[in-house]
């Protein structure tokens, strides 16, 4: 192969690359706002329900305000907790051995190339599971904010 060619299949893999980081940025990112929704919600339950606690026992408003906490919190833990199954990086030792090492050893285009393509595999499942935690990020946020009202309604109600 030409030396042209090698450089479009280097061009490829230099996008797909920068791809592949954008999303594992984007997931970190992701978790360090769950990790303040999460503070936000324990800070907001703490401090309404300390205000709610003055009517014991507890009545179905402070209840319901109590359910949302839990059901948001444990969508959030989901979110923060390291799933397996992520895509970020090719084993090392695999690239040696089937490219450097194989007999015949593969060319640098071959592995451009097939570099680029298995980074755009991972791409696609990453994305599935980045789509489902942004939905669930989302829900924990209404939640939390469904919770607040009804924490208002029970401080408001005599």
């Amino acid at each position: 192969m030409s030396d042209n060619e090698t450089e479009r299949y280097k061009l490829v893999y230099e996008e797909a690359l920068g791809s592949i980081e954008r999303q594992e940025a984007t997931l970190n990112e992701m978790r360090a706002r769950v990790g303040t929704l999460l503070a936000t919600t324990v800070i907001a339950t703490a401090f309404f329900g300390s205000l709610a606690a003055h009517k014991l026992p507890l009545g179905n408003w402070q209840w319901a305000a109590v359910s949302l906490f839990v059901v948001t919190s444990l969508l959030q833990v989901v979110l923060i907790i390291p799933l397996p199954g992520w895509q970020f990086r090719r084993d090392p030792s695999v690239l040696i051995s089937d490219y450097i090492e194989a007999d015949p050893p593969r060319s640098l285009e071959d592995m451009y190339r097939n570099l680029a393509l298995y980074i755009d595999e991972a791409i696609s499942g990453n994305d599935g599971r980045l789509s489902w935690m942004w939905w669930v990020l989302t829900a924990s946020a209404v939640i939390l904010v469904a919770e607040v009202a009804v924490w208002l309604v029970a401080i408001a109600k005599p």
